[in-house]
C-alpha cells in the first residue's frame, strides 16, 4: 500500500534532495587525480543510498503514520539549499571540513527537537565521525584526499 500523501512528508523531501544532490556531486568534475575520487565517489553513492532509503520509506510508509505538519519548513529549505555550495566548499574548505558542515546540515534537517543541547551533542557526534574517518583514511590508509584552506 502506497502512502498517497507522501508530499507532505519531510523524508520524502530529503530523500529525493539527497538521491539529487548525491548525483550532481558524482557527475561534478573534480580537478583531482582519478585516485584521490575514490573516498568522495564513495560518500556520494552512499548519499545517493541512504536518500533512496529515505524516499523509499515515506512512499512505503501507511498512510496512518503520516503525521500532519512533517513537510519542509522554511529553514529546511534554506538548510537544503546551502547544501548546493558543498562542492565549491569542497575545494575551499577541504573534503573533512566540508563533510561535517553537510553531516550537521542533514543532521538538523532529522532533528525533532532542536534545542542547544540536542545540537551540541549533534555537532559531538559528527566531530567524532570525521575524526574518524581522517585516522581510517588518511593516517592508516594513507589516502591522499582533496586537501582545502581548513582540513
Amino acid at each position: 500500500q502506497f502512502n498517497k500523501k507522501v508530499f507532505g512528508e519531510k523524508e520524502f523531501f530529503i530523500g529525493i534532495f539527497a538521491v539529487v544532490f548525491g548525483g550532481f556531486l558524482l557527475m561534478e568534475k573534480d580537478k583531482n587525480p582519478e585516485i584521490y575520487q575514490i573516498y568522495p565517489r564513495f560518500i556520494f553513492t552512499a548519499l545517493i543510498i541512504i536518500g533512496i532509503i529515505m524516499a523509499g520509506k515515506a512512499v512505503l510508509q501507511s498512510e496512518a503514520k503520516n503525521k500532519k505538519g512533517t513537510g519542509v519548513t522554511v529553514l529546511e529549505l534554506i538548510i537544503l539549499a546551502l547544501l548546493l555550495a558543498v562542492r565549491p566548499g569542497m575545494e575551499f574548505l577541504g573534503i573533512y571540513s566540508t563533510l561535517f558542515l553537510v553531516c550537521m546540515a542533514i543532521g538538523i534537517l532529522l532533528e525533532k527537537e532542536r534545542t542547544m543541547k540536542n545540537l551540541g551533542k549533534l555537532a559531538c557526534y559528527n566531530l567524532g565521525l570525521t575524526a574518524v574517518l581522517y585516522v581510517a583514511f588518511t593516517v592508516l590508509l594513507r589516502v591522499n584526499m582533496p586537501k582545502g584552506l581548513l582540513f
